[in-house]
């Protein structure tokens, strides 16, 4: 016992228990005694449910019932007086709380034991060609029932390749449950792209035919899929990614690759390529009159050209008397001195109108047919 002349007693059984108490004096008088009686009344016996676990399919409820008090606390719902309807995604264990008429409380609990399920995707999308395993599978234990609709097949997972809503019903430990899942196959995308071509890079002959002109490669999609997203990547011969948009301009020749990626949920692909073949067809320069007085200044009657092959070139006098011919098999290889210097055996000639005819072929044509042009100039001096 304590200064304050009290005690506490822990009483761990039920019914009635007696304590004696003896007092005893300082000065040696003779003690007394006394006794209490304590009835102790037992824990009430708590029952979460009728049973301590139950099995329910997912998606099902059940209604708690707990006895042996006359109020009851449920852990998962303290606002709950009595019973409460569960509906567990998952296996569960619930608690309560029950108290009885004399304000004893105890605690029980039932385990809600939830049927496994699984789960399937609302939609999947696929490239055309391509196939997908869809299901899944539960233990081997619980012997679970697969039928799959519109294909019938019996088992947990099925491969599929093409668009459709595909149902599986599951049958397992008397319960059953549907899922579905959309799949579409989406096209690859259908690139339209030119055909391999010949293209010029040179300029007019006022800019005396440089290499500085630029070309565009286009490309379409002909099965356009508004719903998707279009990358598009353009490489050239070294696989550099010179180019993401759907035209590229290009300088040069060379072999260029286009990559299209068609993103929906997956990403659908196609390549195509274009061979640019740098060639020109014949570029010819003929001036109108040149001046030879030796002053160094347009003493040639100078033609220039680029991708001319088997160039000729006659020039003739008003009378159809050949001054001067030229004859060569690429026009590219002439200097200013292989031209004509207005004299004729030696002599100067009068000045005057003279005629001109050449001939040539383009390397790009797979005949040699030649082209033979026709006109005339001036000598001025």
């Amino acid at each position: 016992m304590d200064s304050t002349n009290q005690f506490t007693i822990k009483l761990d059984s039920a019914g009635f228990h007696t304590f004696i108490v003896e007092g005893s004096y300082q000065n040696g008088c003779t003690s007394t005694f006394d006794t209490v009686s304590v009835f102790v009344n037992p824990l009430p016996q708590i029952k979460a449910h009728t049973v301590d676990s139950l099995n329910i399919c997912a998606g099902n409820s059940v209604l708690l019932l707990p006895s042996g008090g006359v109020s009851y606390t449920w852990q998962h719902d303290p606002t709950a007086k009595d019973s409460i309807s569960v509906s567990p995604t998952k296996s569960t264990t619930y608690y309560v709380m029950g108290t009885d008429e004399n304000g004893c409380k105890n605690i029980d609990s039932v385990f809600v034991y939830v049927t496994p399920t699984f789960e399937l995707p609302t939609l999947i999308q696929l490239c055309e060609g391509e196939t997908i395993t869809i299901g899944d599978t539960l233990s081997s234990d619980l012997n679970a029932v697969y039928e799959w609709l519109p294909t019938k097949y019996k088992t947990p997972f099925i491969e599929v390749s093409k668009s459709g809503v595909y149902t599986v019903k599951v049958n397992v430990e008397n319960c059953e449950f549907e899922r579905s899942v959309e799949v579409q196959m989406k096209e690859k995308p259908i690139i339209e792209l030119v055909t391999d071509t010949v293209l010029c890079f040179e300029a007019s002959a006022e800019e005396r035919f440089e290499r500085t002109l630029n070309h565009d490669l286009s490309s379409v999609i002909t099965n356009y899929d508004s719903s998707a997203t279009y990358l598009y990547v353009w490489t050239n011969e070294n696989e550099q990614i010179i180019g993401t948009k759907p035209n590229l301009e290009i300088n040069e020749g060379g072999n260029y690759r286009l990559r299209v990626v068609a993103r929906y949920g997956n990403n659908c692909e196609a390549t195509d390529s274009v061979l640019v073949t740098e060639l020109c067809q014949p570029r010819i320069f003929i001036p109108e009159a040149f001046t030879p007085n030796n002053d160094n200044l347009n003493d040639y009657f100078e033609v220039f050209g680029k991708h001319a092959i088997d160039f000729e070139m006659q020039i003739f006098d008003r009378w159809g008397q050949v001054m001067y011919q030229i004859n060569t098999a690429n026009i590219e290889d002439l200097s200013q001195e292989d031209f004509w210097d207005g004299t004729y055996k030696g002599q100067q000639v009068p000045t005057g109108a003279y005629v001109w005819i050449i001939r040539y072929s383009s390397p790009i044509d797979n005949t040699a047919k030649q082209t033979q042009k026709t006109g005339s100039f001036m000598i001025i001096r």
